[in-house]
């Protein structure tokens, strides 16, 4: 199995259980990976037997900036849900960070969720 990532995408929402993440928001970074054969594409030099990783990127930033969630898992959840409607696409894993999480008192790079799903209809191209 081959993977496509992308990694680091940078949003600007207003994502967060209190009231001050909803009103000032904060930066958010996203990473996709998926698990999907390039074997095809490769052997043909053919980007429609494999995944644009702009769709993956546009699949983020809609969810990202389109709906608010208190939540980083459910953005999680959601971009994985549209990652695993693209044909092709056997599992993802996304991680989401937020590096100005409000944690009073502490000093850290950033909290980090990671999820992985799977497709278990799975098709090739």
């Amino acid at each position: 199995m081959d993977k496509i990532l992308i990694n680091n995408m940078h949003f600007y929402a207003y994502h967060g259980v209190s009231n001050k993440e909803k009103s000032l928001g904060q930066r958010f970074e996203v990473d996709i990976e998926v698990n999907v054969s390039t074997k095809l594409a490769a052997e043909n030099d053919d980007l429609s037997k494999t995944i644009d990783y702009t769709l993956l990127f546009e699949i983020a930033k809609k969810e990202i900036l389109n709906r608010k969630y208190d939540l980083v898992e459910s953005i999680a959840e959601n971009i994985a849900k549209e990652v695993l409607l693209l044909s092709g696409i056997y599992s993802t894993k996304v991680r989401i960070r937020k590096p100005n999480a409000p944690i009073a008192n502490s000093f850290f790079e950033f909290v980090q969720i990671e999820i992985c799903r799977s497709n278990h209809k799975w098709e090739s191209f």
